[in-house]
C-alpha cells in the first residue's frame, strides 16, 4: 500500500484538492445561504418607501442644525452617521438626537415611526458576519486558483488514474457556482 502510495506524483497536492472539493461542498450552501440574506436585506432596504422618508427627514435634521455652516446644505449623508444620533445630546443632556427624531417623526409623520416593520430580511442579515463571508469567498477562489494549476501540471500515474479528468469537470463547475455567489 504504502509502495503504491509513494508513486503517486504530487500527492499531497492531490489530496488538497480533495480536500477543497469536499470544502467547497460544505461551505458553498452556508455562503450562498449568507449572501442572498444580505442581498434580500439590501432589496428590501432599496425598496422601502417608508425607510427613504425617515432617511430625508435626518437629513432635513442635520442640514436645519448645521445651517449657516458649509455642512448645512448637504445633499446626502453616510449611513454610519447614523450611528451617532445617539451620541448628540440636546443642551441639557436629556435627550439625545435619536431621541429627538422618533418624538418628531412620531408627532408629523405617524406612519413611518413602524418603518422596520418592512424590513424583516434586515434584522436577519443583522446575523451575517459579512465580512467573513467575504473572506471565505476569496479564500475559496485563491485555493480553487491554486489546484486548477496543480491540475493542469499532474500527469496520470496509471491508465486508471482519473484524478485529472475529475478534477478538471470539478473545477469547471465549482467556478461556476463560485462566480454565481460572487455575482449574487
Amino acid at each position: 500500500f504504502f509502495h503504491e502510495l509513494s508513486s503517486v506524483t504530487l500527492l499531497k497536492d492531490r489530496l488538497e484538492a480533495m480536500g477543497l472539493k469536499q470544502s467547497l461542498s460544505n461551505k458553498l450552501p452556508d455562503l450562498n445561504a449568507d449572501v442572498e440574506i444580505v442581498s434580500n436585506a439590501t432589496k428590501e432596504l432599496r425598496g422601502s418607501a417608508k425607510f427613504a422618508a425617515v432617511l430625508r427627514i435626518v437629513l432635513q435634521l442635520g442640514n436645519f442644525m448645521n445651517g449657516g455652516t458649509f455642512r448645512g446644505r448637504a445633499l446626502g449623508f453616510s449611513l454610519s452617521s447614523l450611528l451617532t444620533l445617539t451620541d448628540t445630546k440636546s443642551s441639557d443632556g436629556a435627550i439625545s438626537l435619536l431621541h429627538y427624531l422618533v418624538q418628531f417623526i412620531s408627532k408629523n409623520f405617524a406612519g413611518l415611526i413602524q418603518f422596520g416593520d418592512d424590513l424583516e430580511a434586515v434584522g436577519q442579515s443583522g446575523k451575517v458576519a459579512w465580512q467573513s463571508v467575504k473572506e471565505d469567498i476569496f479564500s475559496l477562489r485563491k485555493k480553487l486558483t491554486e489546484v486548477q494549476s496543480v491540475v493542469e501540471t499532474i500527469e496520470p500515474v496509471s491508465n486508471e488514474d482519473r484524478f485529472k479528468t475529475v478534477f478538471k469537470q470539478f473545477l469547471v463547475e465549482a467556478n461556476e457556482q463560485l462566480s454565481a455567489t460572487e455575482r449574487a
